[in-house]
């Protein structure tokens, strides 16, 4: 396995940068790009600060030429939650990896860390946030960056080697199940906030203050949150979903994450013996994990609040 990572387009000279040379621009008309031309030297711009310079470097302009024309394919439709392709170039073996969602924490280093697992030689070409607006079929009508006001677009560009044919569909299979995780998860962390909020205001936990505090400072992050209600004088006692109060991923997995690994429905059956603790919290480490950041065995934090009736 072999990961190059660098960052940096712009060389040290003061040399104008690859990505805006006129000998690159005569490559984009000469591959037929005229009618995009703005389109495309837009994209050159915004990138020419991202991409790094030993990329760059082994590249001659209509090599570079080739390259944007594929990421700028690839940007002009996003009709799906997640967008993910594996471009064949010349070289057998070789492909450029595109990836593009909605913006969410952890999407780049939980792909990155999914790879590296697979043993797979990539170079990281780069990973802006565009700032974008797309109309209702999913094309692309503007694209920026820093502009808070439009939806923000993650876009990861790879470069991989010696990658077999038979492993595509998996590695995008698998890349798609990562990134909806990834944004199914960002999508409920407010919520997941606001229940530690609700839950610090709680009489019988009054005492575990400091535990919220640490909680909403991003020194946790939640993946999954679930309420359960059940009679504390009867051991037997059923335990009952509140499902309207469900948060975060249904499924986790008890293994490290595959795509030929079944995962498991988070039901009150797999956690009951968690719930069931005695304490007003409780914190155990588990066998269970998620498709996200490094895949490591989850951390149960349980809350019991004392019920009236």
């Amino acid at each position: 396995m072999q990961i190059t990572v660098a960052r940096g387009g712009r060389s040290s000279d003061g040399q104008v940068p690859a990505l805006q040379k006129e000998e690159f621009i005569e490559h984009l008309k000469a591959l037929g790009q005229g009618d995009r031309l703005t389109e495309l030297k837009q994209l050159a711009g915004l990138l020419s600060s991202q991409i790094p310079g030993n990329f760059l470097a082994f590249l001659s302009e209509a090599e570079l030429a080739e390259h944007l024309t594929r990421a700028g394919d690839f940007l002009r439709y996003r009709q799906d939650e997640v967008k993910v392709e594996f471009r064949p170039q010349s070289e057998s073996g070789c492909y450029s990896l595109f990836c593009c969602s909605v913006d969410a924490n952890h999407i780049f280093s939980s792909v990155q860390e999914y790879l590296q697992r697979k043993s797979l030689h990539f170079l990281v070409v780069c990973h802006p946030i565009f700032s974008v607006e797309r109309d209702e079929e999913g094309k692309l009508v503007s694209l920026n960056e820093g502009d808070s006001s439009q939806v923000q677009e993650s876009f990861i560009w790879m470069e991989l080697e010696r990658l077999p044919v038979r492993l595509l569909e998996e590695l995008k299979l698998g890349l798609n199940r990562i990134v909806s995780a990834a944004l199914r998860i960002y999508r409920h962390r407010d919520r997941l906030r606001q229940r530690f909020e609700h839950l610090r205001e709680v009489k019988n936990l009054t005492p575990y203050v400091d535990l919220f505090d640490w909680l909403v400072e991003d020194n946790f992050i939640p993946v999954a949150g679930r309420c359960y209600h059940y009679d504390g004088t009867d051991p037997e006692a059923e335990l009952v979903e509140e499902p309207e109060h469900a948060l975060g991923l249904t499924e986790l997995y008890d293994q490290l994450f595959d795509v030929h690994i079944q995962p498991v429905p988070l039901t009150p059956q797999l956690i009951e013996g968690m719930v069931r603790h005695t304490g007003d919290v409780a914190l155990e480490k588990t066998e269970l994990r998620c498709p996200l950041h490094r895949f490591e065995r989850l951390t149960y934090i349980g809350f019991r609040e004392l019920l009236a009736d």
